[in-house]
């Protein structure tokens, strides 16, 4: 059906430019090598989960592949949103901190685990700890001999970085041990630690992508990323309020661009590596809120609370995913921020 762009400058462009990223990565020479191989995707209900299936199943509907790719989707909840977004893919619901859930899922070719809290992990705190560590063993217990185990980290296993250097994979991170950022960063750095005993003890091949600030469409109404948070500002008071330092520096890409990284990461990575998954696009917390306001068919005005933190400079290299997978980021935030509203609009309205 074709999206009502409600005003929204450049929003059809917007989903030009996004479905032309979908058919160039649907023919993907990865997912050809992934023909009749089957894909279990771990907390697949999520933003990199929507783009992940949305990808693959184009794929299996050019009739390019030699054989279909078979997806499974586990995820604890599977509400009509979920299942709406899980088109061709056979869903098993449980806990990834519940055994029985490991005895009812099937032998798969390749695992991508991305089950997990991210912007509300400090509302969850049990849940972001089992899922990272306790859920992630029990797969990687469970899934010991597979073609691929996937495992979704983040840049924040870095720290607070505050020098504006690039971060690479080799960078060694800055952490104060008491800090609520822990709940999550260090949740992750512990998960990409299991992983590599995985490798080396049981011969798992065993991969990690660390994604930097993800956005993109299909996001749930009631997400608080910075960028569904702002939009979502501007949409109800024509107004926009940054909380922290504006000049703090982080990269942005889209859900699209991750999947890209995701499977050439599982098709090509090395065992026991990490590997950046990001853009070349690094923002100031300001230049996004501009970007957002200068999409809106109404005028927005931006004000900064003040804020005692020092701004953050996450400057993430790329370059090892470039060279070694051939990773290339295809899209930016200002081409998908049109489409972006036009679908928190529709969401707010439809009441999903």
């Amino acid at each position: 059906m074709e999206p009502n762009f409600m005003g929204i400058a450049g929003a059809s462009a917007s989903y030009e430019q996004y479905n032309k990223a979908i058919q160039i990565l649907s023919q993907a020479v990865e997912l050809n090598e992934l023909s009749g191989k089957t894909i279990l995707i771990v907390g697949y209900s999520g933003l990199i989960g929507n783009a992940l299936i949305e990808i693959i199943n184009n794929a299996n509907a050019t009739g390019l592949l030699r054989a279909p790719i078979e997806l499974i989707g586990a995820a604890t909840r599977l509400d009509s949103k979920a299942r709406l977004a899980a088109s061709g893919v056979t869903l098993v619901q449980g806990s990834v901190a519940d055994p029985d859930l490991y005895k009812r899922l099937p032998e798969c070719d390749y695992i991508i685990y991305v089950a997990g809290t991210t912007s509300d992990y400090l509302a969850k705190p049990r849940q972001t700890v089992e899922t990272q560590t306790y859920g992630l063993q029990l797969c990687l217990e469970r899934f010991k001999i597979c073609a691929g185990f996937l495992f979704i980290s983040s840049t924040r296993v870095y720290g607070r970085i505050t020098s504006g250097e690039p971060l690479t994979e080799e960078t060694q991170a800055i952490v104060t041990p008491m800090q609520l950022d822990n709940v999550y960063d260090s949740a992750k750095r512990l998960g990409e630690s299991l992983c590599l005993r995985a490798s080396v003890f049981n011969n798992t091949r065993a991969l990690v992508v660390r994604l930097s600030n993800i956005y993109g469409l299909k996001e749930r109404s009631n997400s608080h990323t910075i960028i569904t948070t702002l939009i979502r500002q501007s949409l109800m008071h024509r107004h926009m309020e940054l909380t922290g330092p504006p000049i703090s520096l982080r990269n942005y890409c889209s859900a699209i661009d991750a999947a890209q990284g995701i499977l050439k990461t599982l098709m090509k990575g090395a065992p026991g590596q990490a590997y950046n998954i990001g853009s070349a696009e690094h923002l100031l917390t300001k230049e996004v809120a501009e970007i957002i306001a200068a999409r809106m068919p109404f005028e927005v005005t931006i004000s900064n609370r003040s804020s005692s933190d020092p701004p953050s400079i996450q400057r993430v290299s790329i370059e090892k995913a470039k060279s070694q997978l051939k990773y290339i980021p295809l899209l930016t935030l200002e081409e998908l921020v049109p489409a972006m509203v036009v679908e928190m609009v529709s969401s707010k309205l439809t009441g999903q």
